[in-house]
């Protein structure tokens, strides 16, 4: 496992158990496979419908064109239209489908829900006419002089729930559904996917910066890596550059300078912590423990990253750099790892004020680290 720490199934209640399943075997009833292939914008005229594309979230028409190109940028203002063009909306249900079916076979063991998840993973990877390519080329682009100037700049941030997928692989494992060829293809796929990340132009660009974009970098290719049967490779590349990324991204105070470049401050200090959270969870399961790291100055602690939030959230007047409202959501995300795993009261206290558990917080529950994991 990378990222999902499968004993807390145990944990769940039958009750839990029973409202989930409930829920989300509606929704799979009239379940249709999901494919990038199956999105029809204009967009895909272009860069073919095998190629993940998404549009970069912050880039908008320009006013003061007549034609609205090229565009420009307007950071902590999304352009909505962008996710209804994007590939990112069928990536998301993929994810979501997959994760879905997992868990409910998991917890029930019903051959059907295995089966649902192992074709959604062919039809989205393996067979021919409806997989992604392994390939972020097109991922976070920005319109140039016309809708078919494409510039290559934006970020290959939208893929960082794809590891979630590894995880559900290994829920699936050992039955009859599961063949060596899905194995096999799998892991070529990821395997092309890394060296991708490793060898291409943009992935080497991607690589060389320090905010939540080279988070998100990391904790992709260590498990792309993982997932091609690369694992030594993936625990190299780790202990060699993490704890760099750890010193950079986080002030001795707890604070998350590059983040705090932003407009929207908070939100980008909440998501990089999610990551980080998520990136150190990959790492102890590759055998590199971050969760208690501080280099000599005091600076790259996820601790001291966590209260320093807390501390925001229980005093937010002196949050009064940003108009950004606290989100309940998002701050679970990582707070749910920081009472499992630090003893400290101001983290207890912000969850209690934040925690907003039902059934359908399964997903999350089963997410938490523990110092097991």
């Amino acid at each position: 496992m990378l990222m999902l720490n499968e004993a807390r199934f145990d944990n769940i209640s039958k009750r839990d158990t029973d409202l989930f399943i409930e829920t989300y075997v509606k929704e799979l009833d009239d379940l249709s496979l999901v494919s990038i292939t199956q999105n029809t914008s204009y967009l895909k005229k272009i860069t073919g419908p095998n190629n993940f594309t998404s549009l970069a979230t912050y880039w908008h028409p320009n006013p003061d064109s007549p034609t609205g190109f090229p565009y420009i940028r307007k950071d902590g203002i999304r352009n909505n239209v962008s996710g209804k063009i994007s590939d990112t909306f069928f990536l998301s249900r993929m994810i979501r489908y997959i994760s879905i079916s997992s868990f409910i076979y998991r917890i029930t063991k019903s051959e059907e829900y295995c089966k649902k998840a192992v074709d959604l993973i062919r039809f989205f990877f393996l067979e021919e006419d409806s997989r992604m390519n392994p390939d972020l080329t097109y991922s976070g682009i920005v319109m140039g002089d016309s809708e078919n100037d494409l510039k290559i700049r934006g970020a290959i941030i939208d893929t960082n729930r794809l590891p979630v997928v590894i995880d559900m692989m290994s829920l699936l494992r050992n039955n009859t559904h599961w063949t060596d060829d899905d194995e096999e293809g799998m892991r070529q796929w990821f395997g092309n996917l890394s060296d991708w990340f490793q060898n291409s132009p943009r992935g080497v660009i991607q690589s060389n910066y320090y905010h939540n974009i080279k988070t998100s970098y990391m904790l992709q290719l260590a498990s792309y890596l993982h997932a091609a049967g690369k694992q030594e490779e993936a625990r190299s590349y780790l202990e060699a550059n993490v704890k760099e990324v750890l010193s950079r991204q986080i002030a001795s105070d707890g604070s998350q300078p590059l983040e705090m470049e932003r407009v929207t401050k908070l939100q980008y200090c909440n998501f990089n912590l999610v990551l980080l959270c998520n990136l150190a969870k990959v790492c102890s399961n590759l055998g590199v423990d971050i969760w208690d790291y501080s280099d000599s100055q005091g600076c790259g602690s996820i601790k001291n990253a966590m209260i320093y939030m807390c501390d925001m959230y229980m005093n937010p007047d002196k949050w009064t750099f940003t108009d950004e409202k606290n989100n309940s959501s998002i701050t679970r995300g990582w707070l749910e790892n920081g009472v499992s795993l630090y003893d400290d009261q101001i983290l207890h206290d912000v969850y209690k004020q934040v925690k907003i558990y039902n059934f359908c917080n399964i997903f999350e529950h089963v997410l938490v680290a523990d110092r097991k994991i």
